[in-house]
């Protein structure tokens, strides 16, 4: 894309491509899944199958599969089940479940509507292909992936934050990002924020977290001790997703004059505006 050129890049010549979040699912739908691929699997974020109803009384189950459901001693299966009945649940209400590796190979993974994974304890499971996210390969480098709101900005951090990635988000605010991924993710975190009141509330909020003062655009070369000779694998701005243009410009020139992640994710609604008029 020629507006890549007009984008900050790293001075070393390493050229990094700019995507919006749209095209890296286009991309993801189009292409089929590949044996021993790492997805995540969702999950309903819905009510449980024990409801209250109106009156406040417990809904009980009758059924002869449910009373064998309560008889199981292994929750992994229960949770399993909400993600097979999640296929008539709004996309809003999925969450990330477990991680799993595609076990079909690549003919069937190609054809069938329901894909075959196996989590990491061993149990393999028939899940359907739209209850699958996958992640980004991790020899897939010098990208920058773009969004306009935050929920799924949040979610592709999580998804594409492998285990042992080294993750920093810029922006980080009280936290609840970068604690999200240290809880999904990767243990080797770090969060940046220029507001004293944020990262205060941050670092109460969150002992267990690296979590920084920096301006990063008034003191870019003031780096904080702990991130010193840090290599990032993964690194995320959020620095006000409808802040101005330049300024998150800027924020990724000093990202790239520092370090060079094999991932950028970025909210700004500004730059995946300027991506998608380019694109024509």
């Amino acid at each position: 894309m020629a507006i890549e050129k007009e984008l900050p890049q790293p001075c070393s010549g390493n050229f990094y491509s700019y995507l919006r979040h749209d095209e890296l699912e286009k991309q993801s739908l189009n292409n089929p899944l590949r044996k021993d691929e790492l997805v995540w699997v969702l999950r309903s974020k819905g009510r449980r199958r024990n409801s209250k109803n109106e009156s406040g009384g417990e809904m009980k189950r009758t059924s002869a599969s449910d009373n064998n459901d309560a008889m199981r001693n292994n929750p992994l299966e229960e949770l399993q089940e909400e993600v097979d009945q999640k296929e008539h649940v709004p996309a809003q209400r999925l969450e990330l479940f477990l991680r799993a590796r595609v076990t079909d190979d690549d003919a069937l993974a190609a054809s069938n509507s329901r894909i075959r994974v196996q989590y990491p304890l061993g149990s393999t499971y028939t899940i359907c292909r739209s209850n699958i996210v996958r992640i980004l390969d991790k020899n897939q480098r010098q990208l920058v992936l773009v969004y306009p709101e935050t929920p799924i900005y949040r979610r592709a951090c999580v998804v594409n934050t492998l285990p042992d990635d080294v993750f920093v988000e810029i922006g980080s605010a009280f936290g609840d990002n970068v604690n999200r991924v240290y809880q999904k993710s990767t243990k080797c975190v770090f969060g940046v924020d220029k507001s004293e009141t944020s990262v205060a509330t941050a670092r109460k909020n969150h002992p267990h977290l690296n979590l920084l003062l920096w301006d990063i655009l008034e003191d870019s070369t003031k780096l904080p001790e702990k991130l010193a000779g840090v290599a990032v694998d993964v690194l995320a701005i959020d620095i006000n997703g409808t802040r101005e243009l330049e300024a998150v410009l800027q924020c990724l020139q000093v990202v790239f004059d520092l370090w060079e992640p094999r991932l950028v994710i970025v909210k700004s609604r500004n730059l995946h505006q300027r991506l998608s008029a380019a694109s024509g």
